[in-house]
Order: structure tokens, then C-alpha cells, then sequence
């Protein structure tokens, strides 16, 4: 019998440690295959190799807003088209930034 194939999830570090604890268990269980990528070009290049997968960012503080908003963007069409599922972590509480990831970007239903 054929091993079920693992899901695949890139993870775009930094990471915030709420994603890391969740990481670790998956690690743990073995259910999914964790890509770490250390920059924003290689964490396309990863997505873009692995569809369907998922994309894990966090975004920590307000100096990464613009940078991970931008690399959302990028990946609208892998959203639409190609069943990239993007999972976003912040302690930030921002209304704006809440409503962009959700309305605006269409990254949470």
C-alpha cells in the first residue's frame, strides 16, 4: 500500500512562538512536511514548487506589515487558482490589519 502523501506547509521565519508550538506537533505527529524558508523570494520559490500547500507568515511587529502584505499580494493568484492556503499569526491587535487580511485580501473567510 502506498504511503498517504504529506501535506506541505512553508514556513516564512521569523516565526512567532504560538507557530512554532503548533510546527513542533505537526513535527511530532509527522503529518506534514515543514519547509523553512529565510526570506521572502525563497519562501516563493518553495510555495510555488509545492502546490497545493500552505504558506504559515507571522507577522510580529508593525515593521513587517508592508513586507508581508506585499508577498500576500504576490500570492493572490496561487490563492484563486491553485489551492495555496495561507495561515497568518500576529500579536498585533490591528483593526486595519485585520481588515486587510480579511476583506481586502480575501485571506480569511
Amino acid at each position: 500500500m502506498q504511503e498517504p502523501t504529506k501535506n506541505t506547509i512553508v514556513v516564512l521565519e521569523p516565526s512567532a512562538k504560538s507557530a512554532e508550538e503548533l510546527l513542533t506537533l505537526l513535527s511530532e505527529k509527522d503529518t506534514a512536511e515543514i519547509v523553512r524558508a529565510p526570506t521572502q523570494e525563497q519562501a516563493l520559490q518553495e510555495i510555488f514548487c509545492c502546490l497545493p500547500c500552505m504558506l504559515l507568515v507571522s507577522i510580529n511587529d508593525n515593521d513587517e506589515v508592508k513586507e508581508r502584505t506585499e508577498l500576500l499580494k504576490r500570492l493572490e493568484s496561487a490563492v484563486k487558482q491553485h489551492g495555496l492556503k495561507i495561515f497568518v499569526v500576529t500579536p498585533l491587535k490591528n483593526q486595519r490589519l485585520f481588515e486587510l487580511l480579511t476583506q481586502k485580501m480575501g485571506i480569511a473567510d
